[in-house]
């Protein structure tokens, strides 16, 4: 006799399969294409051990005293949630001027440049992130993160939409704001922390002797660095995921 509770559930269980594959392989796809958007002459520096460990946001100043380096940003990642835990959003808090600096490919009108560099409460997203929750310039926005909190316990900081970036490097769902805004508000342990670097350089053939430079000086430290050009940062995640598609797909 047909068992209408187990049909049901083989089949839920073969879309889900088909649903969790098709994910992986778009996350991998989008990572690829980064990879290949990649600027030459970036590279990133992270933590020795892994990309969720941090270290001191003073190693920024520290790497652009290094020969060859023209400018760095530091980033950390928000773990952004919007409304609720669907809305996952690339979230990375930065130092507004040197980001622009270091990514000229992103492009914001003059206006909304100089309101972004102006105002710490205020952020920029990319055209496709403002479409999708259907954001307008000047829109207040809760962001909550998933692991960072305020020294009073609280996980949701309001943004103000200052500008909206275009960029040819294909990152046009992301949101960038002021790393200074979230920091003053952590507790002791998370505060003046970030998760990497990223370095422009003068001459993209001396990438691997400024990264050798930069990782010395915090050789023997307790947060000792890796250091990469940006490509092969962002292929490492590639491939991660990949391998993860692979035993899914086994």
């Amino acid at each position: 006799r047909p068992k209408p509770v187990r049909t049901t559930l083989t089949l839920a269980s073969i879309v889900v399969a088909f649903l969790l594959f098709g994910l992986l392989k778009t996350m991998e796809g989008a990572l690829s294409l980064a990879a290949d958007l990649a600027g030459i002459d970036r590279l990133a520096t992270m933590h020795k051990v892994s990309m969720i460990q941090t270290f001191p946001i003073s190693y920024v100043n520290r790497v652009r005293g290094v020969d060859g380096v023209v400018e760095a940003a530091p980033f950390t990642w928000l773990g952004g949630i919007y409304q609720n835990e669907r809305n996952q959003i690339a979230a990375q808090g930065t130092e507004a001027e040197k980001f622009l600096e270091v990514y000229p490919e992103y492009k914001l009108p003059p206006e909304q440049r100089a309101d972004w560099l102006s105002d710490r409460g205020s952020m920029i997203a990319g055209r496709t992130l403002v479409e999708r929750f259907g954001w307008k310039i000047g829109d207040t926005v809760p962001l909550r993160s998933s692991f960072f909190r305020k020294a009073d316990g609280g996980d949701t900081w309001d943004m103000r939409l200052a500008g909206i970036y275009e960029t040819t490097n294909g990152d046009n769902g992301s949101l960038y704001f002021h790393y200074d805004y979230v920091n003053e508000s952590l507790g002791q342990g998370a505060r003046d922390r970030i998760m990497f670097i990223v370095t422009k350089i003068a001459n993209p053939d001396e990438a691997q002797t400024v990264s050798a430079d930069v990782d010395a000086l915090f050789a023997n430290s307790p947060a000792e660095t890796k250091t990469a050009t940006e490509r092969a940062f962002i292929q490492s995640y590639a491939n991660m995921i990949g391998d993860i598609g692979t035993i899914v797909t086994v």
